[in-house]
């Protein structure tokens, strides 16, 4: 009977064990997000943020985005970076880097974009934020953090480049 009583306690707590963990092994709680999404682009300026046509065609490439900057698990550090469309348009997945400088505050992320439009190529996001922010927004479900891109790409002959800002926030939560 004492058997019985010992197997049951201990089989009560492998299932609740198991219930406190997502379907990553992390503990429900301290769940952590894969990756981040892009919202709306903002505070636009440079050479071609006059220009209508070419803020649009950076919201295309930019909003919705997902951005893979965790190549070691749920950690931001140097490393691959890659990016996956928002939606649906002319601009596919992209592959890059993220450099991490913790002891400057600033890190970068550079990322060449895939077009299916035969017309524009050379597509290239270039990005610089806070390695601490974005941490924050990996650790913390609702924290986002503020990505300032230099969007540029290659259209009939003609380089388009514009500035702007992004807020990107966690998704993905495993």
């Amino acid at each position: 009977m004492h058997n019985r009583a010992l197997q049951a306690l201990l089989l009560a707590m492998a299932v609740a064990g198991l219930a406190a963990c997502s379907s990553s092994g992390i503990p429900m709680g301290e769940q952590r997000a894969g990756a981040f999404v892009g919202g709306a682009l903002t505070n636009f300026f440079g050479l071609d943020a006059d220009d209508p046509s070419v803020r649009n065609t950076a919201r295309e490439i930019a909003v919705g985005r997902i951005y893979d900057l965790t190549p070691a698990g749920y950690t931001i550090v140097s490393g691959a970076a890659s990016s996956a469309p928002g939606g649906f348009g002319d601009f596919g997945g992209g592959n890059g880097s993220v450099t991490v400088n913790a002891g400057m505050g600033q890190s970068t992320i550079e990322l060449e974009i895939a077009s299916f439009d035969p017309d524009v190529g050379n597509v290239v996001l270039l990005g610089r934020f806070n390695a601490s922010e974005a941490q924050q927004a990996v650790d913390s479900p609702g924290a986002s953090y503020t990505i300032a891109w230099d969007l540029s790409w290659e259209q009939d002959g003609t380089v388009y480049e514009v500035s702007a800002e992004q807020a990107v926030s966690g998704t993905d939560w495993n």
